[in-house]
């Protein structure tokens, strides 16, 4: 069990994670992993970017979709 204030650090790692690896407002980020603590940081963190956060599952035609229309995207998800 988390506290909100351990949430909102966990979240500011994530947005400086997010950040460093060239992520800017208005892109989409795409998030794969179970509804957990973590799926929430996440979320938190996307919202105070004000980067789009799409959650669920990547199927080929999504993909293909986001490349078609020259979107850049962020991939995030649960190690194999």
């Amino acid at each position: 069990m988390k506290t909100f204030t351990q949430l909102c650090c966990d979240s500011g790692r994530v947005c400086n994670m997010l950040a460093e690896q060239g992520v800017q407002r208005g892109e989409t980020v795409i998030v794969i992993l179970p509804r957990l603590i973590e799926w929430w940081t996440i979320n938190i963190a996307c919202l105070r970017m004000g980067v789009v956060i799409s959650p669920g599952e990547v199927r080929g035609e999504v993909v293909k979709a986001f490349v078609v229309l020259k979107h850049r995207f962020s991939l995030l998800s649960k190690p194999s």
